[in-house]
């Protein structure tokens, strides 16, 4: 087996004893299971991709605006159109509970859905798809093609300003930003401390200035609790799919019901599930990864990072975790850098 081969079965094999041994070994199991159903994804994906990759990058732009298309007539209704049975719409209305709403132009605004469970899901959608048929995918030979991705462009642009997702805003600019550092040749650690710098600044600002005040103490909070937590267990964290159970124990948080939910930083969240170990192993694994792939095809991957800083979903949601699985089955698919 590979390096990366070892790693991974090595963290599956940890978090599956240790998952069992938690207070709720049957959570712990039950996402342990939906963690190799992804990683047996990803391997098909790696070998399944290559003869079809062309395919999926003239399809992009098709999903682009589709979901685009219905956003804004999400937007402009202020409701869902169909629904639920309508390729997985979610039923929602300005009257739903706990729909994501925003400030526009003095009035308030149900944000776009389009067929995701939440705005900044339909975001990181967007972003990654742009990013791939902007930087990643060859050039369109067909009119048509070419036609098409201009059109998405423009409407898909539209669409993730109205989400007002920063997390999704931010990562796209930071890979149009480093394509450009690469442009003037500026040396990789310099480009790596010009987005790391601009990411760790986003980080901060985002959390503390587009939140309002009870938004943003309940993520603070989440972020000392996740901390607490791996303080506790430091080296192999409280299992796998235990945080949100755990959570009573370690923090109150004022809500109109009970608040309970994973910490909005997938990092904090491997470190208090996984503890140190785990961390390690994954980081590991992309460090190796990302040292044998080409730039242009690990832009999907980057930009799940980046929003992963102030976001849970590429780990917690359904949609999430699949835009996670093809984003790195995608990026495993792509050519390799020649051997040094």
């Amino acid at each position: 087996m590979s390096p990366e081969q070892i790693l991974i079965v090595s963290f599956l094999l940890i978090t599956l004893i240790h998952g069992l041994l938690t207070t709720y070994p049957l959570a712990a199991l039950w996402f342990w299971l939906k963690l190799l159903e992804m990683t047996l994804f990803i391997w098909w994906l790696r070998s399944h991709l290559r003869a079809t990759r062309h395919v999926l990058y003239a399809a992009l732009p098709l999903s682009i605006l589709w979901q685009s298309v219905l956003a804004l007539a999400q937007w402009f209704k202020q409701s869902s159109i169909i629904g639920y049975w309508f390729l997985g719409e979610p039923a929602f209305n300005s009257t739903t509970p706990g729909i994501a709403t925003t400030s526009f132009l003095g009035a308030l605004k149900v944000l776009p859905y389009g067929t995701t469970p939440h705005p900044n899901v339909l975001a990181g959608f967007l972003a990654i798809s742009l990013g791939l048929i902007w930087f990643s995918s060859p050039s369109f030979r067909h009119p048509i093609l070419t036609l098409s991705k201009y059109i998405a462009t423009i409407i898909g642009l539209l669409t993730l300003f109205l989400t007002q997702s920063l997390s999704a805003w931010l990562s796209l600019t930071l890979i149009i930003l480093f394509i450009g550092l690469k442009t003037f040749f500026i040396t990789k650690k310099a480009q790596l401390l010009i987005i790391g710098l601009i990411s760790l600044i986003y980080m901060l600002y985002a959390t503390g200035y587009t939140l309002d005040f009870e938004s943003f103490s309940r993520r603070y909070k989440l972020n000392l609790a996740a901390l607490k937590i791996w303080a506790d267990h430091p080296l192999f964290g409280i299992g796998l799919n235990q945080f949100t159970a755990s959570l009573p124990h370690y923090t109150q948080i004022e809500a109109s019901t009970r608040f309970l939910q994973p910490v909005h930083n997938i990092y904090l969240l491997i470190l208090s599930e996984t503890g140190l170990i785990g961390l390690v192993i994954l980081t590991a694994i992309f460090w190796k990864l990302f040292s044998i792939q080409r730039l242009a095809f690990s832009i999907p991957v980057i930009i799940l990072l980046i929003i992963g800083l102030v976001d849970h979903y590429p780990l917690t949601l359904q949609t999430g975790q699949l835009l996670a699985v093809l984003s790195i089955g995608l990026f495993l698919s792509s050519p390799k850098l020649p051997a040094a």
